[in-house]
């Protein structure tokens, strides 16, 4: 499955991951109990966040009426500000390390202020903020209306 590859994908090249320098969460409509179980089956390093009402992927628009939750990367920066978005038209794909280093080493560059983002996490940590972390990205992995990781 996608959304598995990915994931495991950046567990798989971890210092390259963490050379990111950036706070990097997965988001889906799937309830904590499930991302835990996804997390320990893959040993996987990027936090999950629930997304159960879908209300921030409907904020940042990654949320179709027809199809669920969108795979879609979006970069924040530290004032909240988008400064990437990547929508993956069928989400039989995912954006590599190298996919992300680049959308990062893009920055900075003129955005739309859509605010802060906030959701219960799988590992029990404190909701997200674009502005506590710079900069942000936000990996919703999934799709379909099944949300399933």
């Amino acid at each position: 499955m996608v959304c598995t590859k990915q994931f495991c994908s950046y567990r798989d090249r971890a210092d390259d991951f963490a050379a990111l320098d950036a706070t990097v969460v997965g988001i889906s409509a799937q309830d904590l109990d499930s991302h835990r179980g996804f997390i320990e089956k893959n040993s996987l390093t990027v936090p999950l966040l629930s997304d159960v009402d879908k209300a921030v992927a409907k904020a940042y628009s990654a949320f179709s009426s027809r199809l669920g939750i969108k795979r879609a990367v979006i970069v924040i920066d530290e004032q909240g500000v988008v400064r990437h978005r990547h929508d993956h038209l069928l989400g039989l794909d995912y954006q590599s390390v190298d996919d992300l280093k680049a959308a990062l080493d893009a920055l900075p560059r003129a955005g739309v202020n859509i605010g802060e983002l906030g959701s219960a996490v799988a590992d029990g940590s404190s909701t997200a903020n674009p502005s506590a972390a710079p900069p942000l990205i936000a990996l919703f992995p999934c799709i379909g209306t099944g949300d399933s990781i």
